[in-house]
């Protein structure tokens, strides 16, 4: 009786189901789609966290936004170039085509790269992240959680609004007291971002420093959030969603 190798049956089970969540994804983001063009919110919600943003902004805020303008969609196209998986996280990315117009405005098309982050919820996969970028930008584009960031953030387990607010609110004073000396006005951190979901039961943030920050302004800010009482661990210069482990 012929012996089957069963190492080559699990890389050939594993290939697929990556591929049809690959199908799945694609679907989904065709769904997101038609859903933005009929102003269909029930199904966005269904497909959309709690915790999405777009662009940094809050999932009910944009929604709010998207309300009060009088404005429609003929069509939102995305060509999915690339779909990368991370354990319970994937990036979709691609370019991004729209056509549509607002009253007294002509129809109009945009052109974008774009990077949707997922990450499977309660067991089911949702949107939590998109960001756009240059249409200029489409092969080479990378989502945001991707890139390397210059901090990540892991909170104690349990932390509060209030005390992450404090870290935030005690980072500014760092800065402030720092620009009396160096009379600087330019900002010091580009990009401050919540990663979902929480690893391990940490909340994440990355911070992203501004090119244009010089190196005693990000060591500063660097020890101001390793002084906190409320962080757990920080990392330098790695990409957040590759992180899938902070406990030993």
């Amino acid at each position: 009786m012929p012996v089957i190798p069963l190492r080559p049956m699990q890389e050939i089970s594993e290939s697929q189901s990556t591929h049809q969540t690959e199908q799945e994804l694609r679907k989904l983001t065709t769904k997101i789609d038609n859903a933005f063009v009929a102003k269909d919110f029930d199904t966005l919600k269904n497909v959309l966290s709690d915790h999405y943003t777009m662009l940094g902004m809050p999932r009910e805020s944009y929604f709010s936004m998207l309300k009060s303008y009088d404005s429609t969609y003929e069509f939102i196209r995305r060509d999915i170039v690339r779909v990368s998986f991370y354990g319970d996280m994937a990036v979709v990315a691609g370019g991004l085509t729209e056509r549509g117009g607002s009253r007294g405005v002509a129809p109009y098309n945009s052109e974008f790269s774009f990077a949707d982050v997922w990450a499977r919820l309660q067991g089911r996969w949702q949107c939590v992240s998109t960001w756009l970028g240059d249409a200029s930008e489409k092969k080479e584009f990378r989502a945001a959680p991707e890139l390397k960031a210059s901090v990540v953030i892991f909170f104690k387990t349990g932390v509060t609004d209030e005390e992450t607010g404090r870290l935030f609110a005690n980072i500014q004073l760092v800065l402030r007291l720092r620009r009396r000396l160096v009379k600087n006005i330019e900002p010091e951190i580009c990009d401050a971002l919540t990663v979902y979901p929480p690893l391990q039961n940490h909340q994440r943030v990355a911070v992203t420093f501004c090119a244009a920050t010089n190196k005693a302004d990000r060591e500063a800010i660097t020890e101001a959030i390793k002084a906190s009482s409320s962080v757990y661990k920080v990392l330098q210069n790695v990409c957040p969603i590759e992180v899938t482990k902070i406990n030993d």
